[in-house]
């Protein structure tokens, strides 16, 4: 099997059918744009950032919203990175097999039980998708880890310390007991499974490149990430009731990743309009988000179509 597996975006069958039919999948496309001053006799400098720029993602990336190792594992004979997001995802429910009708079915989980068992922290991992490592950047394939890891360790004691107080009003009933030790088993299984998936699945791509790449005319460069995704799993998705739209998840994370990346390097920010065409600004940073109902809704869109030609294999 391996230490990972890719989770790509187009549509697969991993989830909870009840979910499914209560939280329809969408598609995403969005792309976060800084603009700096034209590197005039650093050329080589701002080639060298770019080049460089997977193994500098640890310094990139603000603390408040998320945090990125270069990991020494690899994927397809490249870097993997893990990224620790702080969101806690809930679930709602559990999938039991039920041998008398021969079908999964979805379990409850108790409302006391969701709020406390999951820690304010979850892991996702990506690989450099082959053949993307450029003079300009990289793209990043999401995957689903086949392996523990610490956080996995906190989510499942959390699990366990949330069960015992629930137990603890039950002691005196052996069934319910019995019943509360085969949830505590199944529920802290499944949250591990949850949690080695990616909350996104796709690719994100990371370019610093010459802003005439893009239609600038001034000289300026540009650095921009891109990406195309859904969520990698239904439990994922029915979590935007507690985190809120995927847009506004995302959106802080990249929009103080890209004016990081400016600071750590020196580099003198341009702050324009932001372009036409559904483009929103917010102080120097320039982004488009898009959410779409259907995968080859989003690969048939203008943005969808031309968004290759500057981030290489960003969709399959």
């Amino acid at each position: 099997m391996g230490n990972f597996h890719p989770l790509p975006i187009y549509p697969d069958t991993t989830g909870i059918a009840l979910t499914q039919k209560a939280f329809p999948t969408f598609y995403h496309l969005n792309r976060f744009r800084i603009s700096v001053a034209p590197p005039v006799a650093e050329l080589a400098r701002y080639r060298a950032i770019a080049a460089n720029l997977v193994d500098d993602m640890p310094k990139y990336m603000h603390p408040h919203s998320a945090s990125v190792k270069v990991k020494p594992l690899q994927w397809q004979g490249n870097s993997t990175l893990r990224f620790r997001g702080v969101a806690r995802v809930r679930p709602f429910s559990v999938p039991l097999y039920n041998p008398l009708l021969r079908r999964w079915v979805d379990v409850p989980v108790p409302e006391t039980l969701r709020d406390w068992m999951i820690p304010d922290v979850h892991t996702d991992w990506v690989g450099v998708e082959p053949g993307t490592r450029t003079a300009t950047g990289f793209t990043a394939q999401t995957l689903k880890r086949n392996f523990l890891d610490a956080s996995d360790g906190m989510i499942k004691a959390a699990a366990l310390a949330a069960l015992a107080a629930v137990e603890t009003a039950t002691w005196w009933n052996p069934a319910l007991m019995a019943a509360e030790f085969a949830l505590e088993e199944l529920v802290s299984l499944y949250v591990i499974w949850v949690n080695q998936h990616h909350f996104l699945a796709g690719r994100r791509s990371f370019r610093f490149l010459d802003g005439k790449e893009l239609g600038y005319t001034d000289g300026r460069w540009v650095f921009e990430t891109a990406a195309m995704e859904r969520f990698s799993l239904l439990p994922y998705l029915a979590s935007e009731a507690v985190m809120g739209r995927a847009e506004d998840v995302v959106r802080p994370v990249w929009t103080e990743m890209v004016q990081r990346f400016c600071s750590e390097n020196g580099l003198r920010v341009i702050a324009d309009a932001a372009q036409r065409g559904g483009w929103q600004r917010q102080g120097p940073v320039t982004f488009l988000q898009q959410r779409f109902p259907a995968y080859h809704a989003m690969l048939e869109s203008d943005e969808g179509k031309t968004l290759g030609q500057h981030h290489l294999k960003i969709h399959p």
